[in-house]
Parts: C-alpha cells; sequence; structure tokens
C-alpha cells in the first residue's frame, strides 16, 4: 500500500478539534480527510458538541500490504480518539472511515 495514512491521521487530528474556524469552515476541513460515509456522520453535528484540544500524539499501525490501518490521535485534555483507516484507491489514497472515542482505561 501507498504511504500516507499517518499524514492523514494528523491532518484530521489537527482539524477536528478546529472549531474557531467556525461550522462550515470546520466542515469542509476536517471532512476532507473522511470516507463520504464518515463524513455524512458529522454533517449535522452542532460544533458546540466538539470538544477542543491540541493534537499532541498520532499513533498509526503501519498497515503493511493491508488496505486498513487502525491508530490513536491524543490530545492536550486527555481525550484519546481512536481511528481506523482505508486505502481507497478511487479517492486518491487514504481517508479516515471510523471514528470513536477511545476507552483510555482499557475497560468496557
Amino acid at each position: 500500500m501507498p504511504a500516507g495514512w499517518s499524514e492523514v491521521a494528523r491532518g484530521f487530528g489537527l482539524a477536528f478539534t478546529r472549531t474557531s474556524v467556525g461550522r462550515d469552515a470546520w466542515f469542509a476541513g476536517m471532512s476532507s480527510w473522511l470516507t463520504p460515509e464518515q463524513a455524512a456522520e458529522y454533517r449535522d453535528v452542532p460544533i458546540e458538541a466538539i470538544p477542543t484540544g491540541e493534537l499532541t500524539e498520532v499513533d498509526v499501525a503501519d498497515p503493511g500490504s493491508a488496505a486498513h490501518t487502525r491508530g490513536t490521535l491524543t490530545y492536550d485534555t486527555g481525550m484519546v480518539l481512536g481511528v481506523g483507516l482505508s486505502y481507497r484507491a478511487a479517492a486518491g489514497g487514504w481517508l479516515i472511515a471510523r471514528v470513536e472515542l477511545a476507552d483510555v482505561a482499557g475497560t468496557g
């Protein structure tokens, strides 16, 4: 698989909490890193519901020859997002296909 998964995770991680740019600019910037299906999940989310924080760490597994990989995005607020990335040749590369709040305690 072509490289770029880590850069996509970082780009999304930075854009996700950049809500100060306003709703439309936030959605446009953040959704450019997402699959169309994942972008649709955020289309109607109020910007006030998006947590803030500075991205401090990006940890994404090397997918090797697979078309999928997973990783975590850690913020200075303690928030950790789990992300799933998919390689989509038609889209020109890696995209975020899943975003969820990670269970940092390891329970549940």
